[in-house]
């Protein structure tokens, strides 16, 4: 006999992009409660109108239902990037080089500049150009204005969530399973053994295989005509911020609701 599922229904919602509006009247619409379990699929900032609204909808989310997943999308990182380099810039104008702080945050930046092979010193006006400016318009012009609490809860974001349903208890695996990542995600592959920038970088450009346990659940790749429900895969991000709408997804019953 397989072990009860412990939600009612497993919600993920799509790319929010600093739509605070939406977010909110997809939530009353939804109307989530203790007995779900909702997965945010990432990019919760930049291009919107309000990016700090959302991030201080979320928390207050989190508050009220600790259950809830949050991944991380490309734009979390890059806006964490931008305040980092920030830190980084504050201690060199007060010529407090090198230091320990400045030291292991110049090896990460370094480390994802690498990836994209840019200079360290172009992440910051990248997000600049890719929503940043309006985020930090939120943060009433500077990023100086960034709470702590904001940024503790993008640090504890997750890369990917495996949600495993059911099973026979014989270890012949779960009856279904899902797998929630923000961009593109190997199912052939352990999830922790692929690369963080991938898991939020990659477009989702193909199929997972018909033989995979999982159905993929994912953002980041943006279709304006709605939502992907393939057979083992699941697209939500549906261009809130292009003219599209914002989109949650019951993928149990896959059930979609949008504004």
């Amino acid at each position: 006999m397989s072990p009860p599922y412990p939600y009612q229904r497993l919600l993920a919602i799509g790319d929010i992009h600093g739509h605070l509006d939406e977010l909110r009247e997809l939530l009353h619409r939804v109307q989530p409660t203790e007995h779900d379990r909702v997965v945010f699929l990432g990019d919760y900032i930049d291009r919107g109108p309000d990016s700090r609204g959302v991030l201080d909808e979320l928390i207050w989310f989190a508050e009220r239902f600790p259950q809830t997943i949050f991944l991380r999308g490309n734009h979390e990182q890059m806006f964490l990037d931008a305040v980092l380099w920030d830190e980084i810039e504050a201690l060199r104008q007060r010529n407090d080089l090198p230091t320990k702080t400045w030291r292991s945050g110049w090896n990460e930046l370094e480390q994802r500049a690498d990836y994209f092979h840019l200079e360290v010193s172009a992440l910051k006006r990248i997000w600049w150009m890719e929503g940043g400016q309006q985020t930090t318009v939120s943060f009433a012009g500077d990023l100086a204005n960034v709470r702590p609490v904001h940024r503790a809860f993008l640090n504890e974001t997750r890369l990917f969530h495996e949600e495993l349903i059911g099973g026979d208890g014989q270890g012949y695996g779960p009856e279904r399973a899902f797998l929630f990542v923000h961009g593109q995600i190997d199912t052939r592959l352990p999830p922790g053994l692929q690369h963080p920038l991938e898991l939020m970088n990659a477009r989702c450009s193909s199929e997972p295989p018909a033989t995979t346990l999982w159905t993929l659940v994912h953002g980041h790749t943006p279709r304006l005509d709605g939502p992907e429900l393939k057979t083992n895969r699941i697209n939500l991000d549906t261009g809130c911020h292009y003219g599209g709408r914002l989109t949650c997804c019951d993928v149990l019953s896959r059930r979609i609701w949008q504004v």
